[in-house]
């Protein structure tokens, strides 16, 4: 073992030596560009700006809101309707605008003399040396001048990408700069506009900025053996007192079902109607089926106000997520439960579903109620409230000592190539361990190793020729919803599920499903799920490299824990 550790500093050195002789570091890489997803487009997001008018010679505090969704134009675009006040309580509105997000632009409309007008755009990703023209006037150039720190109101913002706009229509002129930070937006604008004389000459600086809260998967239970226990109301049938039927959902099993998704059975143990509901679960999304058809809908993960999910070709579900409303039901009152309002059908037979769903943190629907309509059975009127919830056994986390990473340890793996369609068998064994360990892969034709170091509560996965940089990292203690980024790679991992899992080395439970997304720059070059238990470790995995045309699957069938 010391000969491994000192041929290991070894190694490191003669790197470290290679790069410094290059003139190179690793520092952590800033970001070289902003895209649109990393644009805040909640609704309730705030920003609040110290307002410095230099025509006036006045200061002020604004607040920005996202205030609510509509449609506009004749394309009927939906926008988001943003708010602008003085912190002085004026009477209305200071000022509307109606932001639009397209694939790649932010485009800004104001209505004007009876119609909405698009008065600046942002065309993403916004990264250094960008240009475009926002085509409000014939002469509209945008142009990003740099990406740095920069300081405001006594606060340093990182990565703050700088944008100078310059236009002009017969006399009047604009020269504009803007200063947008990923996740943040807007943190600095000064403009400067011209028509004849100076109409426009101010400054906007961030006070603060906050985004509401949402609810992520992790608050959803969907563990096994979860169950929720309803009061049902039949509203079509006339009823003196607290007439209800009762209705117990479990979820029962769950089975892995291909790349990072899983099938979850729903059995509904309703009176003379039990039905078992194929839900899914795929990734962040989880598509439920009710009790009754045809009453389905996908709720994408984080829940936030204002979010809309709308049909696409070959889906036939849709709501809007309108707000939070306090709900009174047998089981409590549960404060701030989002509030869903959509509809599902099937356009081939006609039938169709209106429901409103509320959705509380920690327990899931505690209210719904639906009407549906359809040509082979009788309509259907039913309130559902919750009753009482019992949660599945909540699962221990998957900690650092139960990581297995020490001598003589092997796993035997079946790996199908989903390109070739062919089988091999893969043999993993450790041959040296303490905190770093020498993990040897071998099929009939390939031979590779891998070099794990513990490092504190984070296992470091590196290749044998760069012991700088490792190319993914396991953050313990695993738990559903955790994510973590390796660095300087950039390469980041996700845990997506916690679940039993059946494969031919056996059962086992828990199983953590990770996501582990590797990066070149900014483009994606391999996405891997590995599914992982304590004190097995790896027991299935799944690879996609499109450029080194990779797609296999691992599953675990024989391994030697000593």
């Amino acid at each position: 073992m010391k000969n491994l550790i000192k041929l290991l500093i070894t190694v490191s050195l003669l790197i470290l030596s290679g790069l410094l002789s290059c003139g190179k570091d690793n520092p952590l890489v800033a970001p070289t560009e902003f895209t649109i997803d990393n644009f805040p487009h909640e609704i309730g997001t705030v920003w609040q700006y110290q307002k410095d008018d230099r025509i006036s010679m006045t200061t002020d505090t604004i607040y920005v809101r996202i205030d609510d969704t509509t449609r506009i134009t004749d394309d009927s675009l939906l926008v988001y309707v943003v708010i602008t006040d003085f912190v002085t309580a004026l009477a209305g509105p200071y000022d509307t605008s109606y932001w639009y997000f397209s694939d790649d632009t932010l485009s800004y409309y104001k209505y004007e003399t009876d119609t909405f007008i698009v008065k600046r755009k942002v065309i993403f990703p916004i990264e250094d040396g960008a240009v475009w023209n926002s085509e409000v006037f014939p002469f509209d150039s945008n142009e990003v001048i740099e990406n740095r720190a920069i300081t405001i109101l006594g606060k340093t913002y990182q990565n703050a990408f700088h944008i100078l706009r310059t236009a002009s229509v017969f006399n009047e002129y604009y020269t504009d700069n803007f200063w947008y930070v990923p996740n943040i937006g807007l943190i600095k604008s000064d403009e400067n506009h011209i028509l004849w004389t100076t109409t426009k000459d101010e400054t906007l600086s961030l006070i603060s900025f906050h985004q509401p809260d949402s609810l992520k998967l992790s608050d959803f239970p969907v563990q096994v053996k979860a169950s929720w226990t309803y009061k049902v109301y039949n509203n079509l049938i006339d009823c003196f007192g607290d007439c209800y039927d009762t209705c117990t959902v479990t979820i029962m099993d769950s089975v892995y079902n291909g790349l990072g998704s899983i099938k979850e059975n729903w059995m509904f143990d309703y009176p003379g109607q039990e039905r078992i509901a194929n839900n899914t679960l795929n990734q962040n999304i989880l598509f439920l089926q009710w009790q009754h058809y045809p009453v389905f809908f996908s709720l994408i993960f984080p829940l936030k106000v204002g979010q809309i999910f709308e049909p696409s070709p070959g889906k036939s579900s849709s709501y809007k997520i309108l707000g939070r409303q306090t709900i009174l039901t047998s089981a409590g009152t549960f404060k701030d439960a989002y509030y869903l309002k959509g509809s599902s059908g099937d356009w081939y037979d006609g039938s169709l579903a209106v429901f409103d769903i509320w959705i509380a943190k920690g327990f899931g629907i505690v209210k719904i109620s639906y009407h549906t309509t359809t040509t082979n059975s009788s309509d259907n009127d039913m309130t559902w409230e919750i009753k009482s919830y019992n949660p599945s056994k909540p699962i221990e986390p998957f900690t650092i000592d139960k990581f297995p990473n020490y001598d003589n340890l092997s796993w035997t793996y079946q790996v199908f190539d989903n390109n070739s369609q062919l089988y091999d068998t893969l043999l993993v064994q450790v041959a040296e361990s303490s905190t770093v360990a020498v993990w040897s892969y071998s099929t009939q034709d390939t031979l590779w190793q891998e070099v794990v170091s513990i490092e504190g509560t984070v296992a470091k996965f590196f290749h044998p020729n760069n012991m700088i940089e490792p190319f993914k990292s396991y953050q313990f203690p695993i738990e559903l919803g955790n994510n973590w980024t390796t660095y300087p790679t950039g390469n980041s991992s996700t845990v997506l599920f916690a679940t039993p899992l059946t494969i031919p080395a056996g059962r086992f439970f828990p199983c953590y499903a990770i996501e582990t997304v590797y990066r070149n720059d900014s483009s994606v070059t391999q996405r891997e799920i590995d599914w992982i238990t304590p004190s097995v470790g790896s027991i299935q995995k799944t690879i996609i490299n499109e450029n080194l045309g990779i797609d296999e699957n691992w599953r675990l069938i024989d391994y030697s824990n000593p």
